[in-house]
């Protein structure tokens, strides 16, 4: 079942060779690095406290648009969020 909380399923590229391979769920991929977040650790913590599962998604290899790293999937990827230009 979808809900708002849960990450979006679709079929992924290069997946089965199935001829009805089914949808995986996978988190939805945002890029927000250099965009003068004063305290992107504080935001993860604010996403924490409302429900809302991420990822770090530090490293591109274990993690991408179509797959994550961990056993749970997540809802969103933030890749490089931490990342934030500091002249504000």
């Amino acid at each position: 079942e979808q809900t708002p909380r849960s990450p979006p399923r679709r079929i992924v590229d290069g997946g089965s060779r199935a001829e009805r391979p089914e949808p995986v769920a996978v988190p939805v991929w945002v890029r927000l690095n250099r965009n003068r977040i004063r305290d992107p650790v504080g935001a993860l913590r604010m996403l924490g406290a409302e429900g809302i599962t991420f990822c770090a998604a530090r490293n591109a290899h274990s993690c991408g648009p179509g797959r994550c790293a961990r056993p749970d999937c997540p809802l969103v990827h933030l890749y490089l969020f931490a990342d934030q230009d500091r002249h504000a």
